[in-house]
């Protein structure tokens, strides 16, 4: 039979007494206070393609989207720019932010700091290509010379 290490298991059990403790405290938004619909039957509505148990609920467009803020890396990013967009859209034109924020709004819909694919599929082939010429240069001796040579090799392998 398996024995149990007598303080793993005493750590596990006030791990999992604390966990329930701050789980069911009255400042946790999990709590059983703070849930309101739960336990209550869901509430499906064809028209409206939402999910609901009493006040929560999310809409089809929201579960696709990343949800927003508290969803995806990119609807929180996507949350901040439309937050960024409505401040810039709103100040006066002598405010101190005004110029920087017309350059935000010029830049249009997409993530400005962004390049499309083709763009930086285009300046790694250029950077490889540099550093392949340059090995492809480098004589024996180099302090470089070993670690270009497994390079090319490699590269020789996947070619061919």
């Amino acid at each position: 039979m398996y024995q149990v290490n007598k303080e793993w298991f005493v750590f596990g059990v006030m791990a999992l007494v604390v966990g329930v403790t701050t789980a069911c405290t009255d400042a946790s938004p999990t709590s059983p206070s703070n849930m309101s619909g739960v336990g209550s039957t869901l509430n499906y509505s064809s028209s409206q393609n939402a999910i609901g148990a009493g006040s929560f609920s999310l809409s089809a467009s929201d579960v696709l989207s990343g949800g927003g803020k508290e969803g995806s890396r990119k609807g929180k990013r996507r949350a901040k720019r439309a937050e960024r967009r409505q401040f810039c859209e709103s100040i006066p034109s002598g405010h101190e932010k005004y110029d920087r924020c017309q350059k935000f709004l010029k830049r249009g819909p997409g993530d400005g700091a962004k390049k499309n694919k083709g763009e930086r599929r285009a300046k790694r082939a250029a950077k490889r290509a540099k550093i392949i010429q340059f090995c492809q240069s480098v004589p024996p001796g180099h302090e470089k010379h070993d670690r270009c040579q497994k390079l090319l090799e490699r590269r020789a392998k996947r070619q061919g």
